[in-house]
């Protein structure tokens, strides 16, 4: 009897895990991102986002996002 009601996926608590920070680490600050991205600017955000500012997750993902489906679209066969 309830309204449907969505459910948050902690894509933000994923971001910050030790075990995926080698693979974000290496496609965020990789050679292709630097083609789209200012590479320093990125970093000082990945550097804020783990040191506790949650309000930027999106702007980490979203850059993470992009390069893999840019070096998927390059590669693909």
């Amino acid at each position: 009897f309830r309204k449907k009601v969505g459910f948050s996926v902690p894509v933000k608590d994923w971001l910050r895990q030790e075990r995926f920070r080698p693979e974000l680490e290496a496609v965020l600050f990789g050679p292709r991102s630097g083609q789209y991205f200012d590479r320093d600017l990125l970093r000082r955000y990945w550097q804020s986002f783990l040191g506790g500012n949650d309000g930027i997750w999106r702007i980490i993902y979203s850059a993470y996002v992009f390069l893999i489906w840019e070096a998927d679209i390059f590669t693909a066969k």
